[in-house]
């Protein structure tokens, strides 16, 4: 589902339970080797208590010395990226009760 976490909506019912961290890179340069399908274990550290029932997706483009494009939301953007207006990807998952440590 594509979403827009900077809108007020999502503002009001999206409350991060974590920091952003690394699910998949990829490489599109020509001399890149192809990309291959994988899967990975991601351990996110809990930073609010709450019931984590989503994960949202964005992506950061690098461009060399052009900079960078981002669909990340505001609160999330690299200081020396661009904003790309796609917004984000939202996945449900299984809701499970999460607390800081």
């Amino acid at each position: 589902r594509q979403i827009d976490m900077d809108a007020a909506f999502y503002r009001r019912v999206v409350k991060p339970l974590s920091h952003p961290l690394v699910a998949f890179c990829f490489d599109f340069r020509a001399e890149a080797p192809p990309i291959k399908p994988s899967s990975a274990t991601l351990r996110f550290t809990v930073t609010a208590e709450g019931k984590a029932n989503a994960v949202v997706f964005w992506f950061e483009m690098p461009l060399g010395a052009a900079g960078v494009i981002s669909t990340a939301p505001a609160a999330a953007l690299p200081q020396n990226a661009s904003r790309f207006a796609l917004g984000q990807a939202l996945q449900f998952m299984p809701p499970a009760r999460v607390r800081a440590k």
